[in-house]
């Protein structure tokens, strides 16, 4: 996913990091380029799969609302997704 949209002409990487929760290994950040859409992808560890799809799960049912502050140029954003606790 992370190679996918990073070199996508439609999105801009804006970070990458591994400063998550345990089971996740790279979380990575793009904004799309004509909208103010953003997309944020969550590597998970491979024996962690079972989170991963319990995060989804809840993420898709609107459950466990996380904030995440979005820095890019020019604007500092904060938005919520949904996740897990």
């Amino acid at each position: 996913m992370k190679t996918y949209f990073a070199r996508s002409t439609e999105w801009n990487l804006i970070s990458c990091n591994n400063k998550t929760k345990h089971e996740v290994l790279e979380r990575c950040i793009f904004k799309h380029r004509a909208e103010d859409r953003y997309l944020i992808a969550d590597a998970y560890r491979g024996r962690e799969i079972q989170s991963a799809i319990l995060d989804f799960l809840d993420s898709a049912a609107g459950l466990g609302r996380e904030q995440i502050e979005i820095v890019g140029n020019p604007r500092r954003i904060t938005t919520a997704f949904f996740r897990r606790a």
